[in-house]
């Protein structure tokens, strides 16, 4: 057996346990970001400069939690990649 791609495999795993735990912080923080957000849609209180930031915060942590759903793949791949030579599943 390979000692390095075991560690390799190890690592992919760690990595992908890791960016999981990232992607679902940020759908939790975007659940809370979408609340208020919410509320202006449907009753248009809240100033034009609050409704920006609220705006602007819903995206970054969209484009964050797809971020790390594209990196948990692809680590997840790799993780495949290295310990299928093993016969490992």
């Amino acid at each position: 057996m390979d000692r390095a791609a075991l560690d390799e495999a190890l690592r992919a795993r760690i990595c992908v346990a890791y960016l999981r735990s990232l992607r679902i912080v940020a759908f939790r923080w975007l659940a809370v970001a979408v609340l208020p957000l919410c509320y202006q849609v449907a009753t248009r209180s809240l100033p034009e400069t609050v409704s920006w930031l609220l705006d602007l915060t819903v995206a970054t942590l969209a484009l964050l939690a797809a971020s790390y759903a594209i990196l948990e793949w692809r680590w997840r791949r790799r993780e495949r990649a290295w310990a299928g030579g093993f016969g490992v599943r």
